[in-house]
């Protein structure tokens, strides 16, 4: 006999005692410990690892919460209820968790210790009692596979009121693609380099994008890569020795995390590349971050980097530690040749 979570609540003969039980059970998850557990489960379940797996990794992550007299019945609650809710319940987990419930329910001191819950985990323990021979198949998770092409460009305007405190309200944020990194665990996302408009026109020709300023993303040396612009790779930039770098891969996970704002400027091969930039051999480098926070991590980074405004620049230390990095890069290089 197969069972589910699902089909053992629909034999209830009324919905409103089905809708008690579920609020029952939900109170195993005011605990921490049964939060993590059922949000592990939940994402290797959609990595599609088995069930089999997947009880073998919560097992071994959570160890020291199972054995726990106070964690322990949150946790066994949460690891059986969330897989047989996602009907991957394993008879291995099944006969061990039971085990487990049998051996709590014989000490006195455990029903007491956890009254507050004892009816939400003798339901769970009586739930698992009837095998699941044939546990569904992992569900498989989609991954979000970027669909614009090199050279895209798009603009977001800047409307909302950290734009409008640092005052470039309607000026607009211009997205130029340069390529593609993997993001965990598994989504394929542009990689950008980032101007901004100096004022509130769209630009509408390669002469206009052309025009507008670039975005530092970063100024420290932290991946491979090599200086275009004609410096050697361990000079640095300027007076603060810097290694500017103007990519920046934007997170998304599906369509609908993408700003439904953005507009479409055209496909433009003929974008100037910033004057001097530190170009990572890899993209997969990039610093990167989620469409929903990208306008004001981009905002700070002109206003702290590109204009020069950051608490870095005001302080005697950053010169220093600089020439520190700078001179130790160079050393490595030497003892490498």
């Amino acid at each position: 006999m197969k069972i589910t979570l699902g089909n053992y609540i629909m034999t209830l003969k009324k919905l409103s005692e089905a809708r008690e039980i579920m609020k029952k059970i939900k109170k195993v998850f005011d605990k921490d410990i049964a939060c993590d557990i059922r949000d592990d489960i939940n994402e290797e379940a959609l990595n599609g690892l088995s069930g089999y797996m997947i009880t073998k990794k919560i097992l071994t992550r959570y160890s020291n919460e199972f054995d726990d007299i106070d964690d322990g019945p949150y946790a066994w609650s949460a690891l059986t209820f969330i897989m047989l809710e996602n009907g991957i319940l394993p008879n291995e987990t099944r006969v061990r968790a039971q085990l487990y419930f049998d051996n709590f329910f014989g000490n006195e001191k455990n029903i007491i210790l956890h009254n507050r819950i004892i009816d939400e985990i003798r339901l769970i323990a009586q739930m698992i009692k009837v095998p699941n021979d044939k546990p569904k198949k992992p569900r498989q998770k989609r991954y979000f596979q970027d669909d614009w092409e090199i050279n895209d460009v798009y603009a977001l305007k800047l409307e909302s009121g950290y734009a409008i405190e640092k005052g470039i309200q309607n000026y607009y944020l211009i997205f130029i693609k340069i390529g593609e990194k993997k993001e965990y665990p598994g989504h394929v996302i542009p990689v950008c380099r980032v101007k901004i408009t100096d004022g509130p026109d769209l630009p509408r020709n390669l002469e206009e994008i052309n025009s507008q300023e670039y975005i530092l993303i970063s100024v420290d040396f932290y991946h491979k890569g090599s200086m275009r612009g004609g410096l050697q790779k361990f000079d640095g930039l300027g007076e603060y020795y810097e290694y500017p770098t103007y990519s920046v891969g934007l997170i998304a996970t599906s369509q609908k995390s993408i700003p439904k704002e953005l507009i479409y400027i055209g496909n433009y091969a003929g974008v100037t590349p910033p004057t001097t930039e530190y170009v990572l051999d890899n993209l997969d480098n990039s610093f990167s971050c989620h469409w929903k926070f990208a306008e004001k991590i981009l905002i700070n980074s002109y206003f702290d980097l590109s204009r020069r405004q950051g608490s870095r620049y005001r302080t005697g230390n950053y010169l220093e530690s600089q020439k520190y990095k700078v001179e130790l890069l160079k050393k490595r290089a030497v003892k490498k040749q």
